[in-house]
């Protein structure tokens, strides 16, 4: 993703080119964004299986993505968060994916 940002972009320097896609960058970058996203849906689904075998342990450690799904999960939480969100602060987004309702 970080290769796909630093190219220049020919679209972006014509101004009546702004909606085409003549590099591939949309597309690509849509590709990078599709991989993300099923990777850490992944991870969300391991990490809450792993959870629920933990349930009956309960040793007390947890990690962001443990606080993260605690949230999510709590349905008299202040903040909600949905599975986006999470991705997003996780993946590192860019604010837009945080803007909790």
């Amino acid at each position: 993703m970080c290769e796909l940002a630093g190219k220049g972009n020919v679209s972006e320097m014509i101004w009546f080119c702004k909606n085409l896609d003549l590099q591939g960058f949309g597309k690509r970058l849509k590709d990078v964004r599709d991989r993300y996203d099923t990777m850490m849906e992944k991870i969300m689904k391991e990490h809450e299986e792993a959870r629920k075998k933990k349930e009956l342990k309960d040793d007390g450690i947890k990690d962001v993505l443990d606080i993260l799904l605690d949230i999510y999960e709590e349905e008299n939480s202040e903040i909600k968060m949905t599975r986006e969100n999470i991705k997003g602060f996780i993946t590192g987004g860019n604010g837009r994916a945080i803007g909790l309702v």
